[in-house]
């Protein structure tokens, strides 16, 4: 997840035993039920020859799968699946084709919390432990609220020996709520002071942390009276069609979602599908179509109850970090100033989502492999030609 990857012992998993989790067969092409793709709309290289030139940049990288999501004025127009979800057995990536989207999955987290937020049902500043039972606090005794967990400024950091051994091949049996509470609670099994939190206390500085997103994901499950994996079926993923999207492998065709590769000195490697006991900080699946539809919905209020995007847009601590709003993070991308960005960085998983809140224009990247330095260039690279081929009001 980023910034970091996860050092988890995948190795361990390519055993023969293992081997049956790796997806075999080609599945059917997929009607997603969505009206796609105007390719005329988009100028000047057209749809065939843009699908070409991010196709010369996948095999460059040497990137297995890559899938893409063009929104052009808060409309999707294009989206495309190229090169295979899996190396072993060439399974075809189709622009429905579920990718894990790592930390991109903090998005839905920060869209969750501004939603029920702006309902009335949850106040951002309060002090998660008079949200939650249990002595929610930083060590040094300072309270953090939903909206500094949201902002990385709650004093809050990532102990990776713990985080790296809650990974399980499939989806994680720990109930979310049991592994937040044995983590921030000082009589829970993987509370560390030391480890767990920087020295520095709430509202001092941004420190990314996974963990304090997992957090984030119980809070507003708790003020909206549902597990949160449930709220975003109810209120997200359902009411917007986003059939390819999930919190876990159990919600998917798995035989559909593009495996995870790593990088070997013989090429691309696919691993088995896993997942984490702390999933909302990471694990969401969806395809470029559904992610590229939710991102489309944030440039425009009335998709979403009145000021939740006021509230996910606000950078509410310019003191600390003047480009950190609710999970999306302000740069500059692909020739234009003050883009919404979010990467995403995991074992065999690379995404990059940019949004232009100005023109309402965004683009979706998703990729099969890790994002090292390769990868990154080239998820940029395919980013600013999207952009390029959209035309500026």
């Amino acid at each position: 997840m980023n910034p970091i990857h996860r050092t988890a012992p995948w190795s361990g998993w390519l055993t023969a035993s293992a081997a049956t989790v790796v997806l075999s067969g080609c599945a059917p092409e997929r009607d997603t039920r969505r009206p796609l793709l105007a390719g005329e709309r988009l100028t000047p290289v057209g749809f065939v020859e843009l699908t070409a030139q991010v196709d010369a940049i996948r095999v460059e990288a040497d990137i297995p799968g890559l899938s893409l999501g063009l929104v052009e004025r808060g409309e999707l127009v294009w989206a495309v699946g190229l090169g295979t979800r899996d190396v072993l057995n060439d399974q075809p990536v189709e622009a429905s084709t579920p990718f894990l989207t790592a930390s991109v999955s903090k998005t839905v987290v920060a869209v969750a919390a501004a939603r029920v937020a702006s309902a009335g049902r949850l106040d951002l500043d309060a002090p998660v432990d008079d949200l939650l039972e249990g002595a929610y606090r930083h060590p040094d005794g300072s309270p953090y609220s939903l909206r500094q967990l949201l902002t990385h400024t709650a004093g809050i950091v990532d102990d990776w020996d713990t985080l790296a051994d809650g990974y399980v091949v499939g989806d994680a049996e720990q109930p979310l709520e049991a592994w937040v509470a044995d983590y921030f609670l000082p009589e829970g099994a993987l509370y560390d002071a030391h480890h767990n939190f920087a020295p520095d206390g709430p509202g001092q500085a941004r420190v990314y942390s996974n963990a304090g997103i997992a957090l984030a994901a119980v809070v507003v499950a708790e003020a909206a009276g549902v597990p949160f994996d449930d709220w975003c079926e109810a209120e997200l993923f359902g009411p917007m069609g986003l059939a390819d999207t999930g919190w876990h492998l159990a919600d998917l065709d798995v035989e559909q979602v593009a495996l995870p590769h790593v990088r070997t000195s013989a090429g691309p490697l696919p691993i088995p599908h896993y997942g984490v006991p702390d999933w909302p900080d990471g694990q969401l699946r969806a395809s470029a179509v559904d992610l590229s539809l939710l991102v489309a919905s944030l440039t425009e209020p009335a998709a979403h109850p009145s000021g939740t995007l006021d509230l996910l847009f606000e950078v509410p601590f310019p003191d600390i970090d003047d480009r950190q709003a609710l999970a999306w993070s302000k740069r500059n991308r692909a020739g234009r100033t003050g883009m919404w960005t979010h990467g995403g960085s995991e074992m065999g998983a690379a995404a990059e989502v940019v949004l232009d809140a100005e023109t309402a224009d965004a683009v979706v990247v998703l990729a099969n492999t890790d994002k090292d330095t390769t990868t990154t260039e080239a998820l940029r690279a395919v980013a600013e030609l999207a952009f390029a081929s959209l035309t500026i009001p």
